[in-house]
């Protein structure tokens, strides 16, 4: 039986999330964050509940209308407000304030907006659609497992720990730390506390006696936080200083065996199984057939390698390699002439293990057009796909895919995190 976040995961389909954005006049990536996080905000809410019988027997009378009548959940309904149904978005804002709190709808909604990048009256909105969508989830399990409103208490309290982890940092803290223990209250008032730190009056003063001591020791901490900001600025700034004098030092000899020049990024240490470190921190790795490369440790070539040679490093969903040295024209999927290298060693790899077959997935950040972005993503995977096949690897071994901005492995809310989230990934699917 599916949890109740798969359940909420499984909700959103795309058609609805795009309506929704539409209507509202947001990013559909940001809708989508907002509304899941929005459906596991009241769950974890409804959870922290689950003692209150009266409060239970509402919430199960409502989920079963809600669960056995799909129109209640479609686009269409969710979208006018107007609509006075017993089994409408308008009949449920009774319940959001009762398990939120009235003073809470607001704040709760307000950290939403801050975590999906929406504004404060998109995510209210957003909030107040959930509703129906969590009592539509919280149906429909009670209904596939048979429970009664007790049984679907137990179920919730059973959950509880899972939703609240589930949730973005700051919006337990709005939700008065969900009437957790004092640390979970302690972990989450520190959270909210370091998001809002540095905006006056962000704190609602209506939640403070509901976290008392724990929220101002969590603001302190957060002040000292920002202190050492500059301080972790100035000694990044003097790492990557570090890091390009040794960089453009570096010496890149040829290797005779492949006729490929090295790579030059350092990294730490370690070679392909059975190589040896080389000159200037690189590795030489001795690929079938007696081609030799030396290359950074860290590369994605000596990463591949290592993968591919591991007899213990099974093929899975999760195990990607980012090239490190692709850069493509701004705003298209065309690659510059710095790209080459690192092509044609990875070819050469392909080449070395044909038994190997590979994914190339194309990523973006957050901005802009999320359906412009997939296509940018495809395009861009596409055309790497096409450099490798055009060096002799078989096209049945290759595909593509674009997922735009999905996936982030950085924060998009700052330029270097945008910059890492831009990047193209391999995936072995066979060895």
């Amino acid at each position: 039986m599916p949890s109740l976040l798969d359940s909420v995961a499984g909700l959103l389909s795309p058609q609805l999330v795009s309506q929704v954005a539409d209507r509202l006049g947001e990013p559909a990536t940001n809708v989508s964050r907002g509304m899941q996080t929005s459906i596991t905000a009241l769950l974890a809410a409804l959870a922290a509940r689950a003692d209150d019988a009266g409060l239970m027997r509402n919430v199960f009378g409502m989920a079963s209308r809600f669960s056995s009548d799909p129109s209640a959940i479609s686009p269409a309904t969710l979208l006018d407000p107007s609509t006075t149904a017993p089994d409408s978005p308008a009949s449920t804002a009774g319940l959001l304030s009762s398990v939120l709190g009235g003073g809470a709808v607001d704040t709760v909604g307000d950290a939403i907006a801050r975590f999906a990048g929406l504004r404060d009256d998109s995510a209210r909105s957003l909030l107040g659609m959930a509703m129906p969508l969590a009592l539509s989830v919280l149906g429909r399990q009670a209904r596939d497992q048979g429970l009664d409103e007790s049984g679907m208490a137990t179920m919730l309290r059973a959950e509880r720990d899972g939703l609240v982890a589930a949730l973005p940092p700051g919006i337990g803290a709005a939700l008065g730390g969900t009437r957790g223990s004092a640390g979970d209250a302690e972990a989450a008032a520190a959270a909210w506390a370091a998001r809002l730190a540095g905006e006056p009056g962000a704190v609602d003063e209506t939640r403070r006696p509901i976290l008392g001591p724990v929220l101002e020791r969590a603001e302190r901490r957060a002040a000292r936080r920002r202190r050492m900001i500059p301080i972790m600025l100035t000694l990044v700034v003097l790492g990557l200083v570090a890091f390009w004098a040794v960089r453009n030092r570096m010496h890149q000899p040829t290797v005779a065996a492949s006729g490929l020049k090295t790579g030059t990024a350092a990294g730490a240490v370690g070679a392909p199984v059975g190589e040896s470190a080389g000159p200037g921190g690189m590795v030489r790795a001795t690929l079938p057939g007696g081609v030799a490369m030396e290359v950074a440790p860290t590369s994605i070539e000596a990463r591949l390698i290592r993968f591919i040679q591991d007899s213990s490093a099974t093929v899975n969903d999760t195990t990607w390699f980012d090239f490190d040295r692709l850069l493509f024209e701004t705003g298209s999927a065309t690659l510059t002439p710095d790209s080459e290298e690192q092509l044609r060693f990875v070819a050469q790899i392909l080449k070395a293990y044909p038994n190997v077959r590979a994914r190339i997935g194309g990523y973006t950040d957050n901005a802009g057009d999320a359906s412009a972005n997939v296509k940018l993503s495809q395009a861009r995977a596409e055309t790497v796909m096409k450099e490798l096949v055009g060096q002799g690897i078989a096209a049945n071994r290759l595909d593509a895919r674009g997922y735009g901005a999905e996936h982030p492995v950085a924060d998009n809310a700052t330029e270097a995190g945008r910059a890492r989230n831009r990047r193209i990934s391999l995936l072995v699917t066979a060895k």
